[in-house]
């Protein structure tokens, strides 16, 4: 049966289901890539068509859902590794589905809507949190001005989910990789240099006249 891996962010329209869809492909069928968002709502209910769009120009990985998804209990009890991209994430997620329940003594009522279950927080990750809890392609956070500038990225466009896109699969996925599944590696390193090779030139018939009159005129000299 394949093992379940769970990505989160906040609010699963730009970061989580693009992880997910990179990484579904870099760990091929042995493994089911999903994602949720840990926000009480999501900030949208639907993945960002920028998110799709970013996938498919760099090559890479396919978006399964369209839809947004707040994070669940089942989720989680499902999952074999709950990877959240972000600290905040993660604390909401051990707050709201791994901690026991608070009650209001004063009104007797329980101030969570969850009951505490029997989650191992264990399994409850956060990774690489730098790498994409700070570059987020919706609103910009964690770019540098210079970097904004040189790139020519405004948020929301989709030059910077293509931006972001591209950092996923050529820095966190590897790293990822090198951490939980070294075996994926060599695999997946082979295909992102095979994705950034350059595509052959093609001669059109203008540079082969431009290619016969230099020819002629060496010939002439």
């Amino acid at each position: 049966m394949p093992k379940i891996i769970l990505f989160v962010c906040y609010g699963n329209t730009c970061r989580s289901p693009m992880v997910a869809a990179i990484m579904q492909e870099a760990l091929g069928p042995d493994y089911i890539c999903i994602s949720a968002g840990s926000g009480y709502s999501t900030t949208a209910p639907n993945v960002h068509e920028n998110a799709f769009k970013a996938l498919q120009e760099i090559k890479c990985g396919t978006i399964a859902d369209p839809k947004s998804k707040q994070v669940t209990q089942e989720m989680i009890e499902k999952a074999d590794l709950v990877v959240c991209l972000g600290t905040e994430v993660r604390e909401e997620i051990i707050e709201d589905f791994c901690e026991e329940a608070l009650e209001d003594f004063a009104t007797g009522k329980t101030l969570k809507n969850m009951v505490a279950s029997e989650i191992d927080e264990d399994k409850i990750v956060e990774y690489a949190p730098q790498m994409l809890k700070f570059y987020d392609p919706y609103d910009l956070d964690g770019y540098k001005k210079s970097e904004i500038e040189e790139k020519g990225l405004k948020g929301r466009d989709l030059k910077t989910y293509i931006d972001v896109a591209e950092k996923i699969r050529d820095t966190y996925t590897p790293l990822f990789l090198h951490r939980y599944f070294p075996e994926k590696l060599p695999a997946w390193q082979e295909k992102i240099s095979k994705i950034q090779a350059p595509s052959p030139s093609v001669e059109t018939s203008d540079s082969k006249n431009m290619a016969s009159e230099t020819s002629k005129s060496s010939s002439l000299s």
